[in-house]
């Protein structure tokens, strides 16, 4: 305690064993802006886990792409584990995605998923030493229902593989966590939701992987399908709007929520988002239907705003700062305590 009380608390290290800093490590952008303001930081946090769950076709996978593809704007490197083996390469590439510089893993079990999972944190734990904090690393796992123990999958059917995967996970987690903290790796782990047979309260549905997964999170969103588009005059969907809820959140307020659109066959919308997150928070004000920002007006309908941004990028920066700045003032003070470091 003596030893505790000496060091400073934005300097606060485990004295027991070897010391690692527990200061967050930089955040990155889930590319929808109402989503990062949600999240209260900014995006999903580096050296921490986070899972990204809900049914099908809800864009949890488009929401991995679009992580990477922010990774890789940024300079910075991405591991994908399609554990599904359905990476549609085609659509990453519209969605932003380099896929020159995305390294796919298909493993074919667990035990193999984790293996290479440790082997890519133990890598990037040495590219921090070369690149600092600045430059985003992440390990996407789509899913973790396919993460199947090797026992299953190579037909061992005794009474051993009853809750394997759940006690693989349990056993073998905390150790990928502690790896991928010291590295400053974020681990993004997409779950298909299951319900729960006979529950009558609380939770009726759950994440494969047992307790160990959510317990270990530090970001759990949780997404659900609101409403398909359609073209005027057609039953062709154009996109599906989105919602989205911080179930779990270590590093700001939790149970925020968000709305975004995702354009079937190219990503998120977020031009059209930007203008209801700016709307929101005060930054463009929407009257008789027009927008205006800093008393110009870019706008009659929330679709002609979209169009202008989508024509005038610079434009679209200026308000997303200002969106940032007004709604998670909280990243200001970490770049003003990163800088007195």
């Amino acid at each position: 305690d003596e030893d505790r009380a000496k060091v400073p608390g934005d300097q606060l290290t485990f004295i027991e064993g070897q010391g690692i800093s527990i200061r967050l490590r930089g955040v990155i952008s889930t590319g929808c802006d109402a989503l990062d303001v949600a999240l209260g930081r900014g995006g999903i946090p580096q050296g921490r886990l986070t899972i990204l769950s809900g049914a099908d076709g809800c864009g949890k996978t488009t929401q991995a792409l679009e992580l990477v593809a922010e990774v890789q704007r940024r300079g910075g490197f991405a591991v994908y584990m399609d554990a599904e083996h359905k990476l549609d390469i085609p659509y990453a590439e519209k969605v932003g995605v380099d896929m020159d510089q995305l390294v796919v893993s298909k493993p074919t079990h667990l035990e193999g998923m984790l293996a290479v999972m440790e082997r890519w944190c133990a890598r990037a734990a040495t590219w921090r030493e070369q690149y600092g904090d600045d430059v985003p690393i992440a390990i996407i796992l789509d899913s973790t229902n396919a993460a199947t123990p090797k026992a299953e999958v190579e037909g061992d059917w005794d009474s051993m593989t009853v809750g394997l995967q759940s006690r693989l996970w349990s056993s073998k987690l905390p150790k990928l966590i502690g790896m991928a903290q010291r590295a400053g790796v974020a681990l993004v782990f997409i779950g298909q939701l299951r319900e729960k047979i006979g529950i009558m309260f609380g939770k009726k549905t759950s994440i494969s992987g047992g307790r160990a997964i959510r317990h270990h999170a530090t970001i759990h969103i949780e997404y659900t399908r609101k409403k398909t588009i359609k073209k005027p005059g057609t039953e062709k969907p154009t996109a599906i709007l989105v919602g989205a809820k911080v179930e779990k959140n270590q590093i700001a307020m939790p149970f925020r929520e968000a709305e975004f659109m995702i354009r079937l066959g190219y990503g998120f919308d977020r031009e059209a988002e930007l203008v209801e997150a700016a709307v929101d928070a005060g930054v463009v004000e929407r009257k008789g239907g027009w927008h205006s920002y800093d008393g110009q007006q870019f706008g009659q309908s929330a679709d002609q705003a979209a169009g202008y941004l989508r024509k005038a990028p610079e434009f679209a920066d200026k308000i997303r700062a200002e969106v940032k700045a007004e709604a998670t003032p909280e990243l200001e003070r970490d770049e003003d305590d990163k800088a007195q470091e």
